[in-house]
C-alpha cells in the first residue's frame, strides 16, 4: 500500500550498481510520514477503501497509535508509535437511496 510506504528503486544503487546489492530501498509513504512529524493526513474517501487498508489502520486508530513495519525489511521491524501531534482525518460520502 503506497500511503504506507513501499519498496522504490534504488537510484543511488542504480548509479552504482556494482558496489550494491541491493536494487530497492524502503521510502516512507504519506502515513508514516504524518505519524512520525506530527501532521494532520486527510484520507478522502475512506468508505471506499479496500479492507485490507482498513486492517492496516486499526492500530494507528487505537490508543497505543502503532503501526508495525515488517515491509521495511532488516533484522528488526520497527515498531512506530505516532507523535502526539499526529492527527488522521476521514471523509466519506453517505451511501445514498435509489
Amino acid at each position: 500500500d503506497g500511503d504506507v510506504g513501499e519498496a522504490e528503486p534504488n537510484n543511488a544503487a542504480a548509479a552504482t550498481a556494482k558496489k550494491t546489492a541491493v536494487p530497492f530501498a524502503w521510502e516512507d509513504g504519506p502515513l508514516i510520514k504524518a505519524m512520525r512529524d506530527g501532521d494532520i493526513l486527510l484520507v478522502d474517501e475512506l468508505s471506499l477503501a479496500e479492507d485490507s487498508v482498513l486492517e492496516r489502520l486499526n492500530s494507528v486508530l487505537e490508543p497505543g497509535r502503532t503501526l508495525t513495519l515488517p515491509e521495511k525489511g532488516g533484522s528488526e521491524v520497527e515498531e512506530l508509535v505516532a507523535h502526539p501531534n499526529f492527527l488522521l482525518l476521514a471523509t466519506m460520502n453517505p451511501v445514498c437511496c435509489p
